[in-house]
């Protein structure tokens, strides 16, 4: 006969756990058009966690060396992305995050949705936003852009 003697992994009381799902964010959709259309995010919350966590932004036309995102923490640019349609960031309990988008190729509309993902919680959805950049005219310039 098969004895139980102890259950592994199962706790009572007293936490011990980790929590990786955050309180809800939510984005503004953004928009720009101009000679190297470009738009920030507004700046959210990454609050109610107590592990790092890691989010994603998708977005559904993919990025370019003429249509990068930037990615910023706590105010601070972190990184550029200029190729494929993802960009990851490890967010804390209580960081910000914004994202920057920029349209610097010529006479050209960007568009498409943004998704938030939290790839530490099994990819579950935090936001779903827009984003509309028209390039009026600016030559095929790369864009650059600061807070």
């Amino acid at each position: 006969m098969l004895k139980l003697t102890q259950l592994v992994g199962f706790a009572s009381g007293g936490g011990g756990g980790t929590d990786a799902t955050p309180n809800a964010i939510d984005f503004n959709d953004i928009s720009d058009a101009g000679i190297t259309a470009s738009a920030f995010t507004n700046v959210v919350t990454i609050s109610g966690i107590d592990t790092t966590i890691t989010a994603r932004l998708t977005v559904t036309s993919a990025m370019s060396g003429q249509r990068p995102v930037y990615v910023y923490r706590d105010g601070g640019w972190v990184s550029t992305t200029t190729s494929g349609t993802t960009v990851d960031v490890t967010m804390t309990n209580n960081q910000t995050l914004q994202y920057g988008f920029a349209n610097s190729q010529n006479s050209t509309t960007w568009s498409g949705t943004a998704t938030v993902t939290n790839e530490s919680d099994a990819g579950a959805v935090l936001d779903t936003f827009t984003y509309t950049l028209t390039d009026t005219g600016s030559g095929g310039g790369v864009a650059v852009m600061t807070l």
